[in-house]
């Protein structure tokens, strides 16, 4: 099971396929056992990236309060350890949001954002 260690946490992650990345993000109370039939289909044709956010499934609870802007670092974390230097982002329903938070954040390690049944909400700029 691969976990990425952040000193005071460890993510779970997985990669998948070879070409572009393609980082999955799900809602709070889901995992990324969510997007299984999606990972199976594109990573035919991308490097898929699916992680559990902070607290949820095989990742490490989190005694911070979980924020967009750090389930952000954590993906940008995530991208940094392997390697990858930009990707499609794809969040679905509060992950939208995180997609947006990232796009806000991190503009240039993306080369885009998909959101399904999402919210434009995002953190304020100040």
């Amino acid at each position: 099971m691969p976990l990425l260690d952040l000193g005071s946490i460890s993510l779970y992650y997985k990669v998948k396929g070879e070409g572009p990345s393609v980082v999955f993000i799900h809602p709070p109370l889901l995992t990324s056992a969510n997007f299984e039939y999606q990972v199976d289909e594109l990573s035919k044709n991308f490097r898929v990236i699916t992680f559990d956010i902070r607290g949820h499934g095989r990742s490490q609870y989190s005694v911070q309060p979980i924020t967009y802007s750090l389930i952000v670092e954590d993906i940008k974390n995530i991208l940094d350890y392997l390697g990858i230097n930009k990707a499609f982002l794809c969040g679905y329903s509060t992950g939208g949001s995180i997609v947006f938070e990232f796009l806000q954040s991190y503009s240039d390690r993306a080369f885009g954002g998909i959101v399904i049944s999402g919210m434009s909400e995002v953190s304020p700029l100040c």
